[in-house]
């Protein structure tokens, strides 16, 4: 065996390239490896949110989010659990919005159902119900540790044959190699696949391609024990678009998250490498002040004075310019293959994402038409951004993430 040479390299060790190793293993991949940069699962998975959600309206990233939820459900050890998710709809208009994806959901078959908003509140006791028309249930979805579910799959992917290194930054790539660290370490294979989350930019460039993903500022609060919740009962996760927060339980603690209407990106190459928290920024409290004030007024519980905040996290997610996922090979360099651009819904996305890129890189086409995500879509010279230019479109999809469909 010479330990330079391996079948699929993967860049990343996060949720998405750990499921793409251990899928890819189940299709009987020869040796795979997954390199890191810091420590494993240092990233943007560290610090997710964790909710896991499956309604969307495109159905090829419903099925992936779908299957996402089934793998995590015989595969987690913990990591997750299916809680079941609440939409409200706080105006006619987004009522009529649920309408549109209910039906879209039944297409799919994905199991929903409209209810009244004293239905929801027996499911989610401690919303405020005023302006609320009702809200959409989908019994399926569910909340996630996203380390924990990572760890969960990587000792399945390492019982499995996977190699992991941390501590291993790439530096440079060749035609079916890439260098590791800054001394002359090459390592080949075949299939390289880049799982590089807000890196990817720069990694890109390294290899000479193009994958716009936009570094962005995602706020997230957890409360302190609130005698209420029951960790044996947990609620449901709870979104709120016309206030564009969310809401899911942990422990015994709330947790608070949202969109803000104005977003701040970031630089990729400004995210240090090789520290602990790379991903993660100094909370902005006054940026964050308007979701907040939302968040404490559909659950009037957070409005306590005496309320304190027992954590506070500005974590760094990936977004594209289009709001999509950047997935499958390069068409002007072989063997390399992108797995990235989840924009904030990495942890939903990855395993549906894992399988679905290890059945492509194993039958040499993917299973199912992607259109709308294959990262051959930004390929040509007349399709790229400047950094500028995408992080201007970014900021527009980010800044309109729970706008009503304009359709309905």
């Amino acid at each position: 065996m010479n330990d330079s040479h391996f079948d699929v390299i993967i860049i990343g060790s996060g949720i998405c390239g750990t499921s793409t190793a251990f899928h890819l293993k189940q299709r009987g991949a020869g040796r795979v490896l997954v390199l890191e940069q810091g420590a494993i699962c240092s990233g943007t998975t560290s610090h997710a949110p964790g909710l896991v959600g499956q309604l969307r309206a495109d159905p090829a990233l419903m099925r992936l989010l779908r299957e996402s939820v089934a793998f995590y459900a015989e595969h987690g050890d913990g990591g997750y659990q299916a809680v079941g998710s609440l939409r409200l709809a706080a105006s006619e208009a987004r009522w009529r919005e649920i309408l549109k994806q209910k039906a879209q959901a039944d297409e799919a078959g994905l199991a929903c159902e409209l209810l009244s908003t004293e239905q929801a509140l027996e499911k989610f006791p401690y919303f405020d119900a005023e302006s609320v028309q009702g809200a959409l249930w989908v019994p399926e979805d569910g909340s996630a540790d996203a380390v924990a579910l990572t760890l969960a799959i990587r000792t399945r992917a390492l019982e499995a044959g996977v190699e992991f290194r941390a501590q291993s930054r790439v530096t440079a790539f060749g035609e079916g190699s890439v260098r590791v660290g800054d001394d002359d370490e090459w390592l080949f294979a075949p299939v390289i696949v880049m799982a590089t989350g807000v890196w990817s930019w720069p990694l890109a460039e390294l290899a000479g391609v193009y994958l716009p993903v936009v570094p962005m500022q995602h706020q997230v609060v957890w409360s302190e024990d609130l005698p209420w919740l029951d960790e044996d009962r947990p609620l449901p996760n709870l979104r709120d678009p016309d206030g564009l927060v969310y809401f899911r339980q942990k422990g015994r603690q709330l947790v608070l998250g949202g969109y803000e209407r104005d977003p701040r990106a970031f630089d990729p190459r400004s995210i240090r490498a090789g520290v602990a928290k790379p991903t993660e920024q100094v909370f902005d409290a006054e940026h964050f002040e308007s979701l907040l004030t939302n968040g404490k007024v559909r659950v009037p519980a957070l409005r306590d004075k005496a309320m304190k905040w027992s954590r506070t996290l500005n974590g760094i997610e990936s977004f594209t310019p289009d709001g999509h996922f950047l997935l499958g090979p390069f068409p002007q360099k072989k063997g390399l293959w992108a797995a990235c651009g989840f924009c904030a819904h990495g942890v939903s996305g990855s395993g549906g994402v894992g399988r679905f890129m290890a059945d492509w890189i194993s039958d040499g086409r993917p299973s199912m038409p992607v259109p709308g995500m294959e990262v051959a879509r930004y390929q040509e010279a007349h399709e790229r951004m400047t950094f500028d230019e995408a992080v201007e479109s970014v900021t527009a999809i980010y800044s309109t993430y729970y706008d009503i469909d304009k359709s309905v």
